[in-house]
């Protein structure tokens, strides 16, 4: 992956488990705060809905939504952590279609 910044990356995957979140408070009417903290907006889900281990993972992810934006202040991010931060977002987007049904 040579000259691909993994920290663009990286806030894409966040980005995606963001708005899967969001799509599925939307769904539901629940109306929530302006935020990328990905803790925030699971906490506005309510109780009938179940989030999964994997799904409550991604809540660091949200490191990523500043921070991947402006890279400059950022440590480089290994390819180890791009990948764990694919398979969270990945998890949570699968999630959220599964609850959209």
């Amino acid at each position: 992956m040579s000259g691909v910044r993994l920290e663009g990356l990286c806030y894409l995957a966040q980005q995606a488990a963001e708005k899967a979140v969001k799509a599925v408070l939307m769904h539901k009417n629940i109306h929530f705060p302006k935020t990328h903290h990905i803790q925030t907006l699971l906490e506005f889900l309510p109780k009938d809905i179940a989030v999964p281990p994997s799904v409550r993972e991604a809540v660091d992810l949200s490191d990523y939504a500043v921070e991947g934006r402006y890279p400059q202040n950022f440590e480089d991010v290994t390819k180890k952590e791009y990948l764990s931060a694919l398979k969270k977002a990945g998890a949570v987007v699968r999630w959220a279609e599964k609850t959209l049904k």
